[in-house]
């Protein structure tokens, strides 16, 4: 008789199994090393989500690729509208962006750059991927001293320097060319027409106007001077560079191709977004060797079964990585960008360790043993930075300031450097996932942003149970609250305001960003002596890029009613950031009278009165206001977005002018 079949249970190949072999297709572009310490990475990333994918979120958030190059590069990895990659995507994407040669890099930026996919970048768009930068990248593409020297910056800042120092000769104004220009801005100063943020600069609430600067080196006759400058206006300088004699045409890929051949830099922070110096290798050398080593030694791994491994481990910038034993290759990395470590000490039993765990009950947490509190006591120096769950061990909580149905708001103080701060703590248990992810988008658009007349994001933390939001501590409330009590404002004071407004969302539009509910109660104020000297845009909750906004349809009435745009209403195809302009007139208009405008006790009346563009301006209070508001009111509530005013056109509008230089002259 022939021998019996043998019947066997098919069991389902190992993810680790399944990734080598899609990584075999790819042999020929990595190197085996770097094969493996990919499959690592993705293998810790994707455990992160319930479907073993890596998540848009995820791998903006490892590869600190941060605004809407996150959105653009994931997109072309993916090639399609979705919001996790498999591992055959993530290798394929490297491949396409790292593994290629010089001329492909330029080739793939300039795609990037060409956000309408029209063979051609337009001004705004350049401008628009430029403002989206980190500010350490941005640094690094600014500090170009062929673009410093052909726009003249470095003369500038000398004869600048120059006109300060007159009371100095000539010989102690060049051994203090080093000295740094600090910034402290005025909120009386054209902030968007001074380039140089000076010594003298501070803002009405007493913050460092240097927060809101770029201090970027330079060479001056072998001597390397530092300059804190406007970041806005240093970015549409660049900018203006690139576009020199084009106007308002296309930029060209060979054009584009010649302006990096002579300004290298723009190219460099592709190179550094895909973390090459972590899982690249050159010269048969890995590259993270290359990194600083922040901390090494043994650590006991705890698994679920509470068995005990030795392993040797190494923690540098972002990554921890484990080895099996020390001199082979790395058995598991660990990104440590959005996780939590946890301090586990038994002082009982004498066990000291940690605990790496993620916000997602699906990761499997990592527990870590170390030989003795003195090992104990490196590693949690180490490891400090990582330390995000635990918020008072770096601010101390004092009063409480506000509250929110699932939020509290208190005051808190840096334990180092004693600044007082905002301290929002979000309680997760008691909002949905759809509003914790919501919070989650509003603190990576707050970090985007960096502007005066914008409330500054210091830091956020997050744990298991809590999200907590660091920003600036504004004392003197909101624009609602101050109208209310005074009435309605003088026409000067509300010009200072609504010139303020403009500056700020000049800015967040030109990174293409729409804020989407301008409103008086999302408009914190500073004042001096009882009446308002600068303004705080708050709430991003429902901010977002108009791009993605229009690719995805995302048109839904959002915001306060009587400040949403007719075109949102309409449920138009296409939004343009005019929809802010439109909620300004809004906040104009009740600066000036005191009430919303569109006013109706009926929901649908004020509805039907935003899309007909009927509002009161005929009561006998308006009879007295100045005809010249009464038509840049107007003039940002037209219907049509095309007729309706640019920001531009607002702050150039006779009214403006008017009120603000009476306001100069009150000053005097």
């Amino acid at each position: 008789m022939g021998g019996a079949l043998k019947c066997g249970i098919q069991r389902k190949p190992k993810k680790s199994s399944t990734h080598k072999l899609i990584a075999q297709k790819y042999l020929g572009k990595f190197d085996e090393f770097e094969l493996d310490m990919l499959i690592l990475i993705f293998k810790d990333l994707s455990s992160r989500q319930s479907n073993s994918l890596l998540s848009r979120d995820t791998f903006n958030t490892f590869f600190q690729i941060i605004g809407f190059w996150g959105e653009q590069i994931f997109n072309k990895f993916t090639n399609k509208q979705e919001d996790y990659m498999n591992f055959d995507e993530f290798l394929a994407g490297m491949e396409m962006y790292i593994k290629c040669s010089d001329e492909q890099r330029i080739v793939n930026l300039f795609q990037l750059y060409d956000l309408k996919s029209q063979k051609g970048i337009a001004k705004n768009d350049f401008l628009q991927m430029m403002q989206n930068y980190p500010q350490y990248e941005l640094k690094k593409i600014c500090e170009d001293q062929l673009f410093l020297d052909e726009s003249l910056i470095i003369d500038d800042f000398v004869q600048q320097f120059r006109k300060q120092s007159q009371n100095i000769s000539e010989q102690q104004f060049d051994s203090s060319k080093k000295i740094i220009s600090e910034g402290l801005q005025s909120c009386f100063s054209k902030q968007s027409d001074a380039l140089f943020v000076q010594d003298s600069m501070i803002q009405e609430n007493g913050i460092s106007q240097k927060r809101f600067g770029l201090i970027i080196t330079a060479q001056v006759d072998g001597q390397k001077i530092e300059m804190c400058v406007n970041q806005s206006l240093l970015i549409k300088k660049y900018v203006d560079l690139v576009y020199k004699n084009k106007h308002d045409q296309l930029l060209s890929l060979q054009e584009f191709q010649a302006f990096i051949a002579k300004h290298p830099n723009l190219i460099q922070p592709l190179y550094a977004a895909f973390n090459y110096n972590i899982w690249g290798i050159i010269d048969k050398q890995p590259n993270y060797k290359q990194l600083m080593l922040i901390m090494s030694g043994d650590l006991y791994r705890i698994s679920k079964k509470k068995d005990i491994k030795q392993k040797y481990c190494e923690l540098y910038p972002h990554v921890l990585i484990e080895f099996s034993k020390k001199g082979e290759n790395p058995s598991k990395v660990i990104c440590l960008q959005g996780l939590i470590i946890e301090e586990k000490v038994h002082q009982q039993v004498q066990k000291y360790g940690f605990e790496v765990i993620h916000v997602g009950k699906q990761y499997k947490s990592k527990s870590y043993e170390c030989s003795d509190d003195k090992q104990f006591r490196l590693w949690q120096n180490a490891l400090q930075a990582y330390n995000n769950g635990e918020i008072s061990k770096k601010y101390s909580i004092l009063e409480k300031i506000g509250q929110g149905q699932s939020s509290m708001v208190y005051k808190c103080q840096d334990k180092q450097t004693k600044e007082t701060y905002a301290l929002k703590i979000i309680n997760k248990q008691q909002i949905s996932q759809n509003q914790v992810e919501a919070i989650k988008h509003e603190v990576e658009i707050m970090k985007l942003i960096n502007h005066q007349y914008i409330v500054r994001l210091v830091e956020s933390f997050e744990n298991r149970s809590h999200i907590y939001l660091v920003t600036e501590l504004i004392k003197d409330g909101d624009l609602y609250d101050y109208v209310e009590e005074k009435k309605y404002l003088a026409e000067d004071e509300a010009a200072l305001v609504l010139s303020q407004l403009i500056e700020a969302l000049l800015c967040i539009h030109s990174m293409g960003i729409v804020h989407r509910d301008i409103k008086p109660e999302n408009i914190m104020i500073v004042l001096n002596q009882n009446t308002i000297k600068q303004v705080k845009i708050i709430d991003f909750g429902f901010a977002n890029y108009l791009s993605i906004l229009n690719e995805r349809k995302e048109n839904f009435e959002c915001g306060t009613m009587n400040y949403i745009a007719p075109e949102v209403y309409q449920q138009c195809k296409e939004l343009t950031s005019k929809i802010d302009n439109f909620a300004l007139g809004g906040v104009l208009y009740f600066m000036i009278c005191g009430y919303a405008p569109f006013y109706s006790e009926i929901l649908l009346e004020i509805k039907e009165n935003i899309i007909d563009g009927n509002y009161d301006i005929q009561d006998e209070f308006w009879q007295c206001v100045n005809d010249d508001v009464k038509e840049l009111i107007a003039g940002l509530f037209d219907v049509d977005p095309i007729k309706r005013l640019s920001l531009q056109q607002v702050k150039e509008h006779i009214w403006m002018k008017k009120f603000l230089e009476k306001r100069k002259q009150k000053k005097k």
